[in-house]
């Protein structure tokens, strides 16, 4: 693992932060707003958007972090966070 592991882990780290800090903040000041003037399909909208951008860098962080501690033949050798979220929509696809 050591520290190509490690640098792995936080470059997915700063890139999931990235892409999910502008959405949070955006959701926060909605919030904050009053919120009972707007209208629920807006709201749905901004949660939908926020969990279709947000998630999938999240998770190709958590896999990257947890992949050294794999055994070796079950690792998956992400070599970027490109190549997680690659690799992940190949294997999985969009659920």
């Amino acid at each position: 693992m050591g520290l190509k592991g490690f640098a792995e882990g936080g470059i997915a780290s700063i890139i999931a932060g990235a892409s999910t800090h502008p959405l949070d903040l955006i959701k926060v000041r909605m919030q904050l707003q009053d919120t009972n003037t707007m209208p629920l399909v807006r709201k749905i909208v901004a949660g939908l958007i926020f969990g279709a951008v947000g998630n999938p860098p999240d998770v190709a962080m958590v896999r990257m972090q947890a992949d050294g501690r794999l055994p070796i033949e079950q690792r998956r050798n992400y070599k970027s966070v490109v190549d997680a979220l690659s690799q992940m929509s190949k294997a999985g696809g969009c659920r």
